[in-house]
């Protein structure tokens, strides 16, 4: 998964840090508390007064913001946590983290869990699901791991077994810790879908934690606690749209980290013994490798000491100015513990120098840039089936033209040949037609023959009279042939008319069939990218996405995706139908031309009758 680094705009120049002064507790009891003051006209000042031989030192410290006892959770959060978290929401590495002496309230103010005072971990984790839920543009995918590092072995709280974590640097030379699984190498954060999947994966880890009691804190870490919660954050996947630029497959990857820093002992005050006393030496060893690490960075040294201890291999990359990073540092009011207390405001003031330009994660969506694929190839093939069925209906609709064109010459030549009928009938007399009608074909011929005669002696009026009747006869037959044309002509435009209704209503039922077919594939093809989609996101939950190879996806969604490949029995079926069906289209168009070219051919002999016809009869008035 190709990854990219921007630096972030919004990131402070330097490290945040914030001193907390907590309230007296029971073990202070006889304490006397003077030498810690405040500023009351500026927050963000300690003042502390500490002996040197006969006198009293005054010195003045300056923070982001100093907290007093009186000071309340949701105030800390606000000023000291608030930033990290949206950060993270906008692919940065938000880093938190305490330190502080043992007993000086670390874990009260980053995970206390009383609901009416609330640590920065709780809090925090409230606001984010509450972003989440309330961000309709964005679809999230997080994860939690929970680790302690006890006497300077790195195990999994979120592990039954306490199962050993191996750091190692992120992929792609991002330079980001990633913890994994020392027997798997798999990595170790388990998904939660909500507040409470991930509370409960914190309470679990908690259970899990290494405590112990000594004279100074009844309820002592005795190991460095590392929550994180990574927030994977993309556009909704139905948003992708064709043609979409690049922003459309990138996710931002961000990363919330709670560091609870176990406290530094002194073994005069604590009394440690035994096992108390190797957890305080490794303790005090780590975190005097995190002071020389800060005064490293802080001093420009070409060296520093990261490797010495996994606190600074795990704090590594947030130290080096590549987080968003803020730090706490607790101290105690008494005057007993005003050197330890001095202790961590120096250590916070090497810290606020070291400078920082928080890192912007972006991830390439593959499941997005997928989508976008999908669409420009849905949009070519709804291109081809659309070129398609233009060009079936344009062959249908060469087909209608061409029937209507006949029907339209037909209809003038039949309205050429009533015309002409009309002129025929009205040449002839009604009373002669009439005669002509009712007089029987022998009467006709024999009168013929006696004009014949007679004329031959010199009757010319009897032979005018059988030659008017031969002429009134043919005259008749021909009216009689018009007419029967007529009727063929009629007859043969009904027939095309009909056929022409015939062929439009298979062009309309064509074009819903061809409709139909094409929502069924859409519907077809929906179903099985959302099927797509689930196996995706199981084979990336079996086996994590960091193992899914870009080219081995690509191809396989793209053989996915080809509508040359068959998804299932039932859609080649219905392809093999629509081919079957346009092949059956094109044999009945190429009957329907072959009887085209016969018709045209019929109609042009009955015009060389017509014709024929016509020049006869002119040539029959011509000789009478």
């Amino acid at each position: 998964m190709s990854r990219a680094q921007t630096s972030s705009k919004t990131a402070p120049k330097n490290i945040s840090v914030y001193c907390r002064v907590r309230p007296p507790v029971s073990q202070e009891k006889g304490h006397t508390f003077e030498n810690i003051t405040f500023d009351p006209r500026d927050n963000r000042a300690i003042v502390v007064n500490r002996k040197s031989g006969t006198k009293m030192i005054e010195k003045r410290y300056m923070f982001n913001r100093v907290f007093q006892p009186s000071v309340t959770q949701k105030d800390v959060y606000d000023t000291f946590a608030r930033g990290a978290v949206e950060a993270a929401f906008d692919g940065q590495h938000g880093v938190l983290f305490v330190y502080g002496q043992t007993g000086s309230g670390k874990t009260f103010t980053i995970s206390n869990d009383d609901p009416k005072n609330e640590g920065v971990l709780q809090q925090a984790m409230k606001e984010i699901w509450g972003k989440i839920a309330a961000d309709k543009e964005n679809d999230y995918d997080c994860s939690v791991s929970y680790v302690q590092l006890y006497n300077e072995i790195l195990t999994d709280l979120l592990d039954e077994q306490k199962a050993r974590v191996r750091i190692q640097i992120g992929s792609e030379g991002r330079g980001d810790v990633v913890m994994v699984a020392d027997a798997t190498g798999l990595p170790i954060e388990r998904p939660v879908k909500d507040y409470k999947s991930t509370m409960d994966a914190f309470k679990t880890g908690m259970s899990r934690k290494e405590m112990a009691s000594t004279s100074m804190n009844n309820t002592s870490s005795r190991s460095h606690t590392v929550f994180t919660l990574n927030i994977n954050k993309s556009r909704k996947t139905h948003a992708v749209e064709v043609g979409a630029g690049g922003d459309a497959a990138v996710a931002l990857e961000g990363r919330l980290v709670l560091c609870d820093l176990a406290g530094s002992e002194r073994v005069s005050k604590t009394h440690a013994e035994g096992k108390t006393l190797d957890e305080a030496t490794h303790i005090n060893r780590s975190l005097l490798t995190l002071g020389k690490v800060v005064a490293a960075l802080t001093e420009n040294a070409q060296h520093a000491p990261f490797r010495e201890s996994k606190l600074t291999r795990i704090l590594q990359y947030s130290l080096m100015g590549n987080g968003n990073t803020s730090l706490v540092v607790n101290i105690s009011p008494s005057d007993e513990n005003v050197e330890e207390s001095l202790s961590a405001i120096l250590f916070g003031q090497r810290a606020s120098q070291i400078k920082q330009d928080a890192k912007r994660h972006e991830v390439l969506d593959y499941k997005a840039l997928y989508l976008q694929l999908m669409a420009d190839l849905d949009n070519k093939n709804d291109k081809t089936l659309e070129d398609a069925l233009e060009e079936e209906r344009g062959v249908y609709e060469d087909r209608i033209s061409a029937l209507n064109d006949q029907i339209k010459l037909l209809t003038e030549e039949n309205t050429m040949l009533r015309n002409e009928n009309g002129q025929l009938r009205a040449a002839v007399p009604a009373d002669k037609l009439k005669m002509i009608v009712q007089t029987p074909a022998s009467q006709v011929g024999g009168g013929a023959a006696n004009g014949a005669a007679a004329g031959a002696t010199g009757g010319g009026g009897v032979s005018g009279g059988n030659s008017w009747a031969e002429a009134s006869l043919q005259l008749r037959e021909m009216i009689n042939l018009r007419d029967a044309k007529l009727r063929t002509i009629s007859d043969e435009r009904v027939r095309l008319a009909l056929l022409l209704s015939e062929e439009q209503r298979k062009c309309f039922k064509l074009a819903q069939k061809m409709q139909a077919f094409g929502l069924k594939y859409k519907m077809e093809r929906s179903q099985l990218t959302r099927r797509q989609d689930e196996l995706a996101a199981e084979l990336a939950a079996s086996k994590g996405t960091d193992y899914l190879s870009a080219v081995t996806n690509f191809d396989m969604l793209t053989t996915l995706s080809s509508p040359r490949m068959p998804r299932d029995g039932e859609e080649f079926n219905d392809l093999e139908k629509a081919q079957a069906q346009i092949r059956a289209f094109r044999a009945e168009r190429q009957e329907l031309i072959v009887y085209q070219a016969k018709a045209a051919t019929a109609i042009r002999m009955l015009v060389k009758e017509r014709d024929a016809a016509l020049r006869k009869a002119g040539l029959k008035a011509d000789s009478n």
